[in-house]
């Protein structure tokens, strides 16, 4: 078997433009498919591209203080979390990058 998919994990830390730049070297890549391709194959590929930059977090305190803080254990809402101050790094795996970190505020971008 042959792989036939990619996926690309696009972070907080790129910008629109990277994910633009990426997109346009599949369309160079399917314009030059005859380069690729043996003789009678076709190949295509599909874009989906959701992006918008997420704004810089609000440092509020810095991690130490957040984490040592006095927290409250309670479940909550993602409504609800929006303007809180986040006390635990928020890690969603995969792909394993941090959306949060502790001393940050917690914006509806971040959810």
């Amino acid at each position: 078997p042959t792989a036939r998919h990619l996926t690309f994990i696009v972070s907080a830390g790129n910008t629109s433009e990277d994910v633009q730049a990426v997109v346009e070297a599949f369309r160079q890549i399917e314009l030059d498919e005859s380069n690729l391709c043996e003789a009678g194959n076709t190949m295509s590929f599909a874009y989906t591209t959701k992006w918008q930059d997420i704004p810089p977090p609000e440092n509020v305190v810095t991690p130490r203080e957040a984490y040592f803080s006095a927290t409250v254990a309670k479940a909550l809402s993602c409504p609800e979390l929006v303007g809180s101050i986040c006390a635990a790094t928020v890690c969603p795996y995969p792909p394993g990058i941090p959306v949060l970190m502790p001393g940050e505020r917690v914006s509806k971008a971040a959810l």
